[in-house]
């Protein structure tokens, strides 16, 4: 193992950079010490990981395997190159895919209510891509939106993310399209960008990034400025991080065909498309949508919060039997509409971070970026020029196009 060293930013001239942070260099030996002593503390370690359930399925490509995020024991197992993203997202960590609120115990007249869910583990997230760490903040907005949810602070607080810079990515990544980018630093607390030597240079982001290599190196946390951390979609110091996918979509031109009539002729055939599995929500990083349900045994049970989908038929069904969503094209655009309108509306943000999962798990072969590459055609002002036209992100005339198997690029 190498001892991790603590270097001076530099910007690309090599004057010192206006936004100077601490950077440690670290290798494979010194990620696994990190994660060791983490879990000897008594913390939980997750990471991109690969195994029967994951290696199974065919690969994306001949460097790409199948990974996911996991727990892990043994920090030997993550997966820290190779891969272009995890075939699930990180959001587990944060809003459980199903959440224990509290229990309840009937004896005679009386309710006794007893705890939920204990709380969690200290958490380390490592191996994430930006588009996972930068679904965090986002999430942030919404479910602190009007007060504080114990749970979600409580796993939010327990939770510290080293991220991945990517050097690969296929035809559905377009964190570019979104503002963000291969070395983008929002959410994490720990940038890794590759070194020549064939590590990594950590680029300190939080206090908490800041304990993280400290307690690896054993030298005092140096000192991380209390500005906000730039979410730049690539740092000056991002080592040898390539730019990114091109731009593959015009954002603001199909936001606005998706504000200037509700009928596109977009959502018809993304609907005709569709069926309505909810593989796309369940593995968005961003997506939030959940249930809230009482299961009894006898006279005691529990209030659970469970994942829901906006895809699902019976998401929108009423008691009644009416369903303002009666089909598949108008749950997509409502997907679409929350993503890019209504969040945008309230939070004025994104809720997308184009890590290309909706695509990737779909056995249909749709993704959010086809249906907004056909939306950006139809647009009244139509789609900016110099975007990457590849074949597979949508046709001219407006309907949604399908890819084959995902090529790599580096």
């Amino acid at each position: 193992m190498t001892t991790p060293t603590t270097q001076q930013v530099t910007d690309a001239d090599g004057a010192a950079g206006a936004d100077l942070r601490e950077q440690v260099l670290l290798d494979r030996d010194g990620l696994v010490a990190i994660a060791a002593g983490w879990l000897a503390r008594g913390g939980r370690v997750v990471g991109p990981v690969t195994g029967r359930a994951v290696a199974a399925r065919a690969p994306l490509g001949p460097r790409t395997p199948r990974v996911r995020f996991a727990p892990v024991t043994d920090p030997e197992l993550l997966v820290l190159d190779g891969f272009v993203h995890a075939t699930n997202s990180a959001k587990p960590l944060v809003m459980p895919m199903t959440e224990k609120l509290y229990g309840y115990r009937r004896e005679g007249r009386s309710v006794e209510l007893t705890p939920g869910d204990p709380p969690p583990a200290p958490t380390l997230l490592i191996g994430a891509r930006p588009c996972d760490a930068a679904a965090f903040p986002i999430l942030d907005k919404v479910m602190r939106w009007d007060g504080a949810d114990p749970g979600y602070e409580r796993r939010r607080e327990a939770l510290t993310v080293v991220t991945l810079a990517c050097t690969a990515w296929d035809e559905h990544c377009f964190c570019t399209s979104v503002g963000l980018g291969p070395a983008a630093t929002r959410g994490s607390d720990l940038l890794l960008t590759p070194d020549a030597a064939g590590g990594w240079r950590a680029r300190v982001l939080t206090d908490r990034g800041a304990r993280l290599t400290a307690a690896a190196s054993g030298e005092p946390a140096p000192a991380v400025p209390s500005d906000p951390v730039p979410s730049d979609p690539v740092p000056d110091d991002a080592g040898l991080a390539p730019s990114g996918p091109p731009v593959r979509v015009d954002v603001a031109a199909a936001t606005r065909a998706m504000r200037a009539s509700f009928d596109q002729p977009a959502w018809a055939e993304a609907g005709r498309q569709c069926t309505g599995c909810g593989a796309c929500t369940y593995t968005c990083p961003t997506c939030h949508c959940f249930d809230i349900a009482d299961e009894a045994h006898g006279l005691q049970g529990a209030r659970r919060r469970n994942w829901d989908s906006c895809q699902f038929a019976s998401f929108t069904a009423h008691a009644s039997g009416h369903n303002p969503r009666p089909d598949q094209a108008s749950r997509q655009r409502q997907r679409l509409r929350h993503k890019f309108v209504t969040y945008p509306d309230l939070f004025q943000d994104l809720l997308c971070t184009g890590c290309g999962n909706c695509y990737r798990a779909c056995p249909a072969n749709l993704g959010v970026l086809q249906v907004l590459r056909a939306l950006a055609v139809g647009s009244p002002s139509g789609p900016d020029d110099g975007l990457d036209d590849g074949p597979d992100d949508g046709s001219a005339d407006g309907s949604v196009a399908t890819g084959d198997a995902a090529e790599v690029r580096a």
